[in-house]
């Protein structure tokens, strides 16, 4: 069972502080939707609030059409994982999978079934016996994701729940969590403030900002056509490149432009360089133009204090702080 999951001005305040201001947005069916944004910006706040650890001080939330807005958790049917996956320590896996299915008084038959299955689909049926105490990061999320989908639940809402697994194991993890979530066709609403996991796991990504959505999107939309100069600065590897639109003979507006965006060795714009990044056969020059700071890629070698040309071959213009209209 898939759903579709709306908000509408849902606010959250704890005293004076707003964490969440009067946010909208639809999550639809079978989507893997990640919410991203920097830590402190209301993302942890949003799931709770969603799965209704949290009532909203004002809003509602509307699943499949009907507003669960004042439900408790047990009635949303709504699972969570969240960062540390929340194992009971004293259990082994079979007993932490099952145990939403004891809570609800299903039979032992019917309980040893359901989790055998889903074990076997996420490759954990030979540590049923284990305590989860024993198994590793990467064996522990899919624990935590057995637990459940064995309640077959509306939608999943996950916390970043790969943030705990080195680098090498995070990548792994990601891409059996992007398949468990095809295979079994739910509902996804992931959060992170990692970028490369919004880039490689979100159907749309949310990016939230003072409790408000900035943008929503694909990945590569927000990172081609940020609607604010703060997308741009948020959204790359590197962050956007602005300047005075005078440097292209453009008046009363601003160009942002990414690193890659520009051709080095010859053009209308000359910088000096401040420092670079050698990243494989590319260089990420940090260079001042007129007295800001901006980075181009270059396949020329150079030095700090050289002086260097590029032309920008692709921009985005602003005004205010906001996207007026595409560059070239």
């Amino acid at each position: 069972m898939s759903t579709k999951l709306e908000l509408r001005n849902v606010t959250q305040r704890y005293g004076s502080k707003v964490v969440l201001n009067r946010l909208s947005l639809e999550i639809e069916d079978g989507e893997f939707f990640v919410i991203l944004g920097p830590s402190g910006t209301g993302k942890s706040t949003l799931l709770r609030t969603i799965v209704g650890i949290e009532r909203p001080v004002s809003g509602h939330i509307i699943l499949d059409g009907k507003d669960i807005t004042q439900l408790p958790p047990n009635k949303r049917n709504i699972a969570m994982v969240f960062q540390n996956y929340a194992l009971y320590p004293n259990m082994t896996v079979y007993e932490n999978i099952s145990f939403p299915l004891r809570m609800a008084h299903m039979n032992k038959q019917q309980i040893r079934e359901k989790v055998t299955s889903i074990a076997k689909k996420l490759n954990i049926e030979e540590v049923l016996d284990r305590n989860v105490t024993q198994l590793s990061g990467g064996q522990k999320q899919r624990v935590a994701l057995s637990r459940a989908l064995v309640r077959n639940p509306a939608m999943f809402l996950l916390d970043e729940p790969l943030s705990n697994l080195d680098a090498r194991v995070r990548f792994t993890a990601r891409e059996e969590l992007k398949k468990i979530q095809r295979d079994f066709n739910q509902t996804f609403v992931y959060v992170t403030h990692d970028q490369s996991e919004a880039q490689n796991l979100a159907d749309r990504v949310a990016v939230l900002r003072n409790g408000r959505i900035e943008q929503i999107g694909k990945y590569n939309e927000l990172y081609e056509n940020p609607k604010t100069k703060w997308i741009g600065d948020f959204i790359g590897d590197y962050p956007m490149n602005f300047l005075d639109g005078s440097v292209l003979g453009l008046d009363g507006v601003e160009i942002g432009f990414r690193p890659y965006w520009v051709e080095c060795d010859s053009g209308e714009i000359e910088g000096r360089v401040i420092s670079f990044e050698i990243v494989h056969e590319s260089y990420f020059v940090y260079c001042d133009v007129k007295g800001k700071t901006v980075v181009v890629r270059s396949t020329s070698p150079v030095e700090s204090g050289d002086y260097i040309r590029f032309s920008i071959k692709k921009f985005r213009k602003y005004r205010d702080g906001n996207l007026v209209e595409d560059g070239l």
